[in-house]
């Protein structure tokens, strides 16, 4: 929730689901985003898992994913592209940059509601 708070300070529409399941039916709903966070360990369906369904999905393939997880070593020589994989606990500034660029510094900025 932190999170998702920081990002919509920054002016970021944000979409939020528990798990890889309930974001899979979001992502039916909504317009796509221009980045997913994607926490590595989540239950029922871990982000690897999560992130092998999404790219099974025409529409959301081309979705940039960046992976937060205390465990990137398990990401390393991953055959699933992401954009990035940051180390938790997150470095905030890190993190901002990160969007910031995944997303075209701006260029789809949008506004939360």
């Amino acid at each position: 929730m932190s999170l998702r708070q920081l990002l919509t300070d920054e002016g970021y529409a944000v979409h939020t689901a528990s798990d890889g399941r309930q974001a899979l039916q979001l992502l039916d709903k909504i317009d796509p985003p221009d980045v997913i966070l994607l926490d590595y360990k989540m239950p029922g369906m871990d982000g690897k898992q999560f992130l092998a369904a999404m790219r099974r999905i025409d529409h959301l393939r081309a979705i940039p994913v960046v992976v937060l997880s205390a465990r990137t070593r398990e990401w390393s020589g991953a055959r699933l592209e992401v954009a990035d994989v940051l180390t938790k606990p997150v470095d905030i500034e890190l993190l901002l940059a990160t969007v910031h660029a995944v997303t075209g510094d701006g260029a789809h900025h949008k506004r939360a509601n």
